[in-house]
């Protein structure tokens, strides 16, 4: 019977990149602006004779700790412009403006927009994160509920200390496996990091990226010989 432990840390994305996030949201299909720099951002409500429909967008608590205390933005495509405001730090309001959808439509449409700012924020900004550290992309995967998978590696000369001299014992593989799944939220397998470098390594992820979901957890899978199904159990350190 063999047993596998994966070190899993849990983090949930705050925008500290506005150009990444302007970045996602055209990767979605939007252009952005923040309203401070938009001439009609400040009638924008006041003109809803030039839209057919307009609803209120509920905001769910994974955008609202996205947004955090950024400022009012716009979106704007072809045929759907939504805009943001924030009332008081962690609190917002956003509405979604259309010539095209129906209010039912719409209401789907605005938690879809939602999720898809929110998804490619954390995946441009984990991407360039670890290629700063020379992580490269080698497997990516996009699942039926819309989580991404991500697998990446670097290589790493592991230095051997000797009485008098130290040498280099060749590479080694260091891979970080990941899911974003369609909220934002990171999941991220550490395992091939030795500790304590495991433990730092999560703190700055989680400092950078935003901050962590019950910190560090172990995962340990134990898998029989025959082809029974894996049990597995969750300790949360």
């Amino acid at each position: 019977m063999s047993q596998e432990e994966k070190k899993l840390i849990h983090i949930q994305p705050v925008v500290r990149n506005w150009e990444l996030f302007t970045k996602g949201a055209k990767s979605a299909g939007y252009e952005f602006t923040f309203a401070a720099d938009d001439d009609a951002s400040l009638s924008l409500i006041s003109m809803k004779h030039h839209y057919r429909n307009s609803v209120p967008v509920a905001l769910p608590d994974f955008f609202l700790k996205l947004i955090g205390n950024g400022p009012a933005f716009i979106l704007r495509s072809e045929e759907l412009t939504l805009l943001y405001q924030a009332e008081i730090p962690g609190k917002g309001i956003a509405r979604l403006y259309s010539r095209k959808y129906t209010r039912p439509k719409l209401r789907l449409l605005g938690g879809r927009i939602l999720c898809q700012l929110a998804q490619q924020y954390a995946y441009l900004y984990l991407v360039h994160l670890l290629d700063a550290k020379d992580y490269m992309i080698v497997s990516e995967a996009i699942d039926p509920d819309l989580s991404i998978q991500i697998t990446l590696r670097r290589w790493k000369l592991k230095d051997q200390a000797t009485e008098d001299i130290t040498i280099l014992s060749g590479p080694q593989k260091e891979e970080i496996i990941l899911e974003i799944n369609p909220q934002g939220l990171i999941t991220m397998d550490l395992t091939s990091l030795e500790s304590p470098r495991c433990e730092s390594y999560a703190q700055w992820l989680s400092n950078h990226l935003g901050y962590s979901i019950g910190g560090l957890s172990v995962k340990l899978t134990t898998t029989p010989l025959r082809k029974d199904p894996a049990v597995t159990s969750q300790v949360t350190g």
